[in-house]
């Protein structure tokens, strides 16, 4: 039982969830972005089966790239420190990606109707 939940704990640690969560909104947006365009243009509907095709491909790979290079400390260009030594640049951040979750929220449940 410690080592499933070791596991799950080094998914988050290597923020695994996060860069699911990002794809998975990240490629809902860009079929709802391009479909339309592919339709204006006129573009086969084999198109867009190989773009959604290679959205789903990609997900694991993400997935896979997320687990193996653990690219949060790289993109920050900072180590992950505790809430306490974050300062309020952090908490700006913070505010930051909750607005821009609220965002996708509205985003999904717009295209739902």
């Amino acid at each position: 039982m410690s080592a499933h939940v070791s596991f799950l704990a080094e998914l988050e640690r290597r923020d695994v969830y996060k860069v699911g969560a990002m794809y998975a909104v990240d490629g809902w947006l860009l079929v709802q972005v391009i479909r339309p365009m592919l339709q204006i243009f006129q573009i086969p509907e084999s198109t867009q089966r190989g773009l959604a095709l290679v959205i789903i491909v990609g997900f694991p790979i993400a997935l896979v790239l997320a687990w193996l290079f653990d690219l949060t400390p790289i993109v920050s260009g900072q180590a992950k420190l505790s809430s306490a030594d974050r300062g309020p640049q952090s908490m700006a951040r913070q505010e930051n990606m909750r607005v821009i979750r609220w965002v996708g929220l509205a985003a999904m449940l717009n295209g739902c109707r």
